[in-house]
């Protein structure tokens, strides 16, 4: 029977702590003391108590913390990867005719005196509010890794296929991010990378 009793008490005392560590998480605006840590990828990551978790959101310089219980299916925005840039005698736009929530045909002009080359990924931000968050893709897309140069024109068009990264996208107002970098960037970093985008809406 004592022993029954020490069960229980040591059991109620484990649930009073743990019940005290997540009301002072979640009223002092931090972490349980109690947590395991968990990477999201792209700096963010979350701090899992037992009743609560906490999730540190990387944006851009800032973090955004957020509580959340165990019944949420609370996630981080994956805010911005890269923000796009104007790089001199470069643009993109949608060719006419050829935007559908699943895809469109872009066309690259470059007018500068150097030598871009363009590959085949790129992304998609979708406008939150103010805030421009990048659409998770499917885990099991890939591109094709060829480079392309533009014509005797300094035109290059590339057919943009959605689809299968994102499904069909709901009406909002999205950019398309592609990066590019010089002929004679090899072998190519990220540092050697400019990003640059073109702005489309999807309508109801």
């Amino acid at each position: 029977m004592r022993a029954v009793k020490v069960t229980l008490f040591i059991l109620i005392a484990c649930l009073l702590m743990i019940i005290i560590d997540t009301l002072q998480a979640r009223f002092l605006k931090s972490s349980p003391i109690i947590h395991w840590q968990e990477d999201l990828g792209g700096n963010s990551y979350v701090d899992k108590g037992f009743l609560m978790d906490t999730y540190y959101c990387a944006k851009e310089d800032d973090v955004e913390m957020h509580w959340e219980f165990k019944t949420s299916k609370f996630s981080c925005p994956m805010y911005a990867i890269h923000k796009p840039e104007e790089i001199e005698g470069l643009t993109m736009t949608i060719k006419d005719g050829t935007l559908t929530n699943t895809g469109a045909t872009i066309i690259i002009k470059d007018e500068s005196e150097l030598k871009h080359v363009f590959g085949e990924p790129f992304y998609i931000d979708k406008l939150e509010g103010e805030d421009w968050v990048t659409l998770k893709p499917n885990e099991n897309a890939a591109f094709n890794l060829p480079a392309y140069s533009v014509d005797e024109n300094d035109t290059l068009e590339l057919t943009c296929n959605w689809s299968y990264l994102y499904g069909a996208l709901k009406p909002g107002t999205y950019r398309l991010v592609k990066d590019t970098f010089l002929e004679d960037d090899t072998p190519i970093t990220e540092e050697d990378k400019k990003y640059f985008a073109v702005t489309f809406k999807i309508e109801e």
